[in-house]
Order: C-alpha cells, then sequence, then structure tokens
C-alpha cells in the first residue's frame, strides 16, 4: 500500500478526534494523555511510517496569549540542542490553532518517581545520573540557553535508563551571553536561587548551578533541601541557605553540595570546574563528556529505506533530510536511525503493526505483478540494495514503480489508465465457509483455485497461492493473473477449506455444545458481580510487572478492599474522587485552581504472586506536594485495610 493508499485507509480506520488534531492525521495515532499543563498537553502517539512511539507536546494558540515568544523560544531551542540527555525534537506543526511539537518519547518516566521508588539512591547511582545532568547543562550553556526550571519532574528516563532533559518553557538566550543578567523571575519556588526570590537581576547559567544543588541533594536524600508549605517560610529558608545534612551523607557529597548551594551566586561552583569535581570523577577515569556534535553524514541504511519507500532517490532525500525542515521526512528519517541503535528491523514495508493496534485484520492480499523481475521473490529477501534495483527503470519494460496502489515500494499492481485514481484496499478474509472451487494439498506447497469478488470492477482471476517459507511473521504471497471474472466485495478473500474431520458427526456434535458452553460463559461474566458492582465491563485489577510507582500492599486483602480503603482515605481528607473501574482520581482546588490531580489505581502485583498493590500517577500539580498527599492517603488506607478491620 502506497503513501496515499496507507494516509486515506488510516484516516477511515481511526476513531474521530477534534479538527484541531487534524494536521496529524495521516501521520501520527494518538493514545493516551501523559501529562497536562496550563496550556499544554503531552499524549503519547505512534509514528505511522515507522510504528515508533513519540511524545507530542500540544499547545492551544488562543491559551497561550502574552506567551507565544516563550514558545516560539522553546522550539528554537530544541532545534538547535541536540545531546544524548536533551530531549529530541523529531517534528514541528503549526496550524491556526495549535503548536504541535513531535518529542522523543521516554518510557522510563520521570527522574521525581524514580528517587521516590528508591527513596533514595546511592552515591554511586545518584553520581551516574548527575554526570549525565552536568553534561546536558554543558552543553546548553555553552550554546548561549538557560534552562531555568530544572527539577527532577523536568528529566526523564528512557527504556535505558539515561536521562533526557525536558521542557524548555521557561528557558531563556541573552543577546550577549550567559553573562547578561536576567530579571524575569521564573520556575518552580523550591528550586529557585535566592537571588531569584529578592528580585535582583542574575545569570542564568548560576540559577541552574543552584537548582543543580537541589537535585542532587533530592538524589542523594529523597527529599528537598529547602520545603514548607508556606511560601514565604520557604523563601526565608532559601534566602539564609541552611539546610539539614542526613547521617548518611559522606564528607564528599556534604562539599560539593556546598558548593552547589551558595547563597552569593559568585562563589558558587562553575560548570567548568564542576565537570573535574572529585565527587564528580570518583570512579571515572574522565571528566564528564559534555560536547557532542552530530555527523553531517547520514545514514545510509536508513537513507536507503526512505528512498525506497518514497520512490525518491537517495541524494534528493540526503538533501531534505539536512535541510533540517523538522517535516514529517525528518521525523522518519531519526526515528529511523533510533531503531537501528536498537537493533530493530529498518524495514517500512510492512504497515501490519499499524493496522493491528486499529483493530484491523491485517492478512492483507497483495496482487503480484507477473514480470519476472518480480515474480517468485519472497518480500522478506529484498534487501535495500534489491528494492532500489527494482525502483530503477527497466530498458524494453514499463516502470512498474509509477502505480499509486502498490502494496508496497517495488511491487506492482495491474491496473487500466480508466483506473488511475483508485487503489487497492487492504484486503480482510471471508468467513472460514466461504466456497472453493478446489484445495489442492501438497508437500511444502499448497495451490487454491478459488474465485474472489470486488465491487466496481469487472474481471476474471483465477489465483494461484503459493506459501514460500515458514516466517511467523509474515508469509510470502505469490498470485499470479490469469483472466478476468467478476468480484462483488473488495475485502472478499477467500482461505483454504480445513481437512475432513476424521470422526464424523463427533467433531460436529464438540463444535455444537462447544458453542454452547462459550455462550453460557457470556452470561455468567455478565453477571458476575464484580460487573455489576462496576459496571465497566472489566474482569479485574490490572496485573503489573513493573513495580515503578507502585506501593505494594503487604496485607492478605482482596482489590475491592482496597479500593474501598482508598475511597475512604480520600474522604477523610477532604479530596474528591472520581471512579473508573479500579483506579480512582483525585483532585485538590484552590478556590478556581487546580493545584493537583492524581490517579491511585488497584492492581495486582505479577512478581509478587498476585499480591494487591497500589499504581500512583500524577496528573498535574507540584511533584513533592503530590508525594505527600499520596503518603497521606496510603497510610490511611493501610490502616482500613489492617487483619481486624478485614474480619468485620
Amino acid at each position: 500500500m502506497n503513501d496515499e493508499a496507507t494516509c486515506i485507509y488510516l484516516k477511515l480506520r481511526m476513531p474521530s478526534k477534534p479538527c484541531s488534531y487534524s494536521a496529524l492525521e495521516g501521520q501520527y495515532v494518538l493514545h493516551q494523555t501523559l501529562g497536562t499543563g496550563g496550556f499544554a498537553k503531552v499524549k503519547l502517539a505512534t509514528h505511522i511510517l515507522t510504528k515508533e512511539k513519540v511524545a507530542i507536546k500540544i499547545m492551544d494558540k488562543s491559551a497561550l496569549g502574552d506567551d507565544l515568544p516563550r514558545v516560539q523560544l522553546e522550539i528554537e531551542a530544541l532545534k538547535n540542542l541536540s545531546h544524548p540527555h536533551i530531549c529530541k525534537l523529531y517534528q514541528v506543526i503549526e496550524t491556526e490553532s495549535h503548536y504541535f511539537l513531535v518529542l522523543e518519547y521516554c518510557s522510563g518516566g520521570e527522574l521525581f518517581d524514580y528517587i521516590i521508588e528508591k527513596d533514595r539512591l546511592s552515591e554511586k547511582e545518584a553520581r551516574h545520573f548527575f554526570r549525565q545532568i552536568i553534561s546536558a547543562v554543558a552543553f546548553m550553556h555553552k550554546k548561549g540557553y538557560a534552562h531555568r526550571d530544572l527539577k527532577p519532574e523536568n528529566l526523564l528516563l528512557d527504556s535505558d535508563q539515561h536521562l533526557k532533559l525536558i521542557d524548555f518553557g521557561l528557558c531563556a538566550k541573552p543577546q550577549s551571553g550567559m553573562q547578561q543578567p536576567l530579571e524575569t523571575c521564573c520556575g518552580s519556588p523550591a528550586y529557585a536561587a535566592p537571588e531569584l526570590i529578592t528580585g535582583e537581576y542574575y545569570n542564568g547559567n548560576k540559577v541552574d548551578i543552584w537548582s543543580m544543588g537541589v537535585l542532587l541533594y533530592a538524589l542523594l536524600c529523597g527529599f528537598l533541601p529547602f520545603d514548607d508549605e508556606n511560601v514565604a517560610k520557604l523563601y526565608r529558608k532559601i534566602q539564609k541557605g541552611r539546610y539539614f545534612c542526613p547521617s548518611w551523607l559522606s564528607s564528599e557529597s556534604k562539599t560539593i553540595l556546598f558548593e552547589l548551594l551558595q547563597v552569593d551566586p559568585r562563589r558558587r561552583i562553575s560548570i567548568e570546574n564542576l565537570k573535574i569535581h572529585p565527587w564528580v570523577m570518583k570512579g571515572y577515569e574522565a571528566p564528564v563528556d559534555w560536547y557532542f556534535t552530530r555527523s553531517v553524514k547520514l545514514d545510509q541504511n536508513c537513507l536507503a529505506e526512505l528512498a525506497v519507500y518514497h520512490r525518491r532517490s537517495m541524494r534528493s532525500l540526503e538533501f531534505s533530510i539536512q535541510r533540517n525542515n523538522f517535516d514529517y521526512l525528518h521525523a522518519s528519517y531519526l526515528l529511523l536511525e533510533s531503531k537501528k541503535e536498537s537493533g530493530k528491523s529498518l524495514s517500512l514495508l510492512q504497515q501490519s503493526n499499524i493496522l493491528r493496534e486499529q483493530n484491523v485484520n491485517t492478512n492483507l492480499s497483495i496482487v503480484f505483478d507477473t514480470s519476472p523481475v518480480i515474480k517468485r521473490v519472497s518480500m522478506d529477501s529484498l534487501t535495500n540494495s534489491k528494492l532500489l534495483e527494482l525502483g530503477s527503470p527497466q530498458k524494453n519494460s514499463s516502470n512498474l514503480l509509477n502505480d499509486s496502489r502498490l502494496a508496497s515500494p517495488g511491487i506492482s499492481v495491474p491496473r487500466k489508465n480508466s483506473d488511475k485514481e483508485n487503489f487497492a484496499l487492504p484486503q480482510i478474509p471471508s468467513r472460514r465457509n466461504s466456497k472453493m472451487s478446489s484445495t489442492k494439498y501438497s508437500s511444502g506447497e499448497i495451490q487454491v483455485n478459488h474465485t474472489p469478488k470486488a465491487v466496481g470492477m469487472s474481471a476474471s482471476l483465477d489465483a494461484k497461492v503459493d506459501y514460500i517459507g515458514s516466517s511467523s511473521d509474515t508469509t510470502s504471497l505469490l498470485i499470479s493473473e490469469k483472466r478476468a471474472k467478476s468480484f462483488e466485495s473488495p475485502t472478499a478473500v477467500t482461505t483454504p477449506q480445513r481437512r475432513p474431520p476424521r470422526h464424523g458427526a463427533t467433531s460436529s456434535a464438540k463444535k455444537v455444545f462447544g458453542s454452547i458452553e462459550k455462550g453460557l460463559d457470556r452470561v455468567k461474566n455478565l453477571l458476575t458481580p464484580k460487573k455489576r458492582m462496576y459496571g465497566c465491563g472489566i474482569e479485574g485489577p490490572k496485573k503489573v510487572k513493573n513495580l515503578c510507582n507502585v506501593s505494594a500492599i503487604n496485607d492478605k486483602v482482596t482489590p475491592e478492599e482496597v479500593l474501598e480503603s482508598l475511597q475512604s482515605a480520600l474522604i477523610r481528607k477532604g479530596i474528591p474522587c472520581k471512579q473508573s473501574g479500579y483506579t480512582l482520581r483525585g483532585k485538590i482546588v484552590d478556590g478556581k485552581k487546580v493545584q493537583l490531580r492524581f490517579e491511585l489505581e488497584v492492581c495486582q502485583l505479577v512478581k509478587h504472586k498476585l499480591a494487591v498493590g497500589v499504581l500512583r500517577k500524577r496528573l498535574e500539580g507540584d511533584a513533592w506536594h503530590y508525594k505527600r498527599v499520596c503518603e497521606e492517603i496510603l497510610r490511611l488506607a493501610l490502616l482500613n485495610t489492617s487483619p481486624a478491620r478485614k474480619h468485620v
């Protein structure tokens, strides 16, 4: 299926979205919301061409107001900051109503949640993460940007536990360099430097160093050096620069924290000295590697895949990608490059995974041209070089690659000149009782003669299907066209008939009684107390393998009892909540402003023999406020689920 056919087909199959998101259609499939902010939200999505997951930051222009220049500066910063520990920007889409920033997806979640899960990190692990933070900040400062909002919530972990710095919405780029004083007070109060609080002019790089000190303290201790629910008291603590040093901190850790958290910015350690600090160098032979340059030469394998798919020369594609337009082609190349680094297949020929996500049967029928160039060649065996050869014009033969209905690049579909605007839709297998003229079995090969039908075409076809190889992923189909017969449905593809049952009527009887049993099971499932209680059609709590952001409940209690205890705890704290199955969504509001939104989901822990746990998720609001609230709710819930109460 070519680009146009894929886009139109997925557009028809995808659930309807708001018209304001129409710019994403045909390029990305949107999934759940990962987080929300004042005027933006981040959604998980799938890049259709490569089938890779991305995060899309969606910003409503009407809600931006005076913050529009900040968004433009954020986009500029992300385009210029290509670094292993800075979240990668793939694509920028601007419409009349929205900005869409397509970003690298970090599946490991926030560094904050990682700290909370482990209570606090060892000095060795904290050093490992802090070196990555130094690397990202040093590169950013060298490029002339100050982040001004460094905190654990703005540091994400990828699948390999590498840190990625995100959210450049408050960054600054002084015109005269990093030594130019700034005056805008911004950032999070708990991480704000003293000079920000007093309203003085400040240097962007110095306030970032202070925030890095707060970050390192949080890594080593599991809580903040300056913390108070009363903002005025919090500011007084920061201005004094006094903080508690736990007994488990080594003298070397205390020293580097002292140098980072200096109230006077002139005495604060510089990023250059921080890269070679003894605490940072401990266990490492070299200083922090911070300067990275992107290779000018593009990966030839990735280019070859894109060239075959788009039917363009590699040279023209290379020129387009190097222009850094941050368009869909640019995103496709970067995602292919990422796939290669992670050892995944680069093939763009199969769209089956995306179609499967849309609940579409992916057993697609592909009609091959009878050309000797393509005949009897397995799709899985086509290398990039072979595909490029197929894409080149052949002497004394028609060009096979100009057909807009191709199921895959290099595969030609025969058509008439009067049918130029049509394309071959994926064909969904028919029911198993489809009639066939004959079925012939032989060792290693199945031959089927049948007469599929499709609307709007008058042609007869006797198709011979050869199943080549035994690949579990895809079976290569070679269909040779013979002569025309009429079609009725474009999606009707017959399947081979089964062998006759060995035991005659016994098999039919089993099939009948099996159907009755399945029907009874469906009735029983609909009438179970669990489904009637929650009314959401779920059979039980979600089973969780990863213990990140999960609190285990040690008592031998049922998921329903834990859910009831969480509801009671939320009521006692005066927090309104909404229930959806085994998930409770709580919200804390101050006047009309939402201070905190979070989710608590009762789950079962696979690694603990399906013991009950509570999966936590912060949706909006301050992370440490969320931590305190969740700890109190879980404490009250554990009291409610004590063994003594269980038998009441």
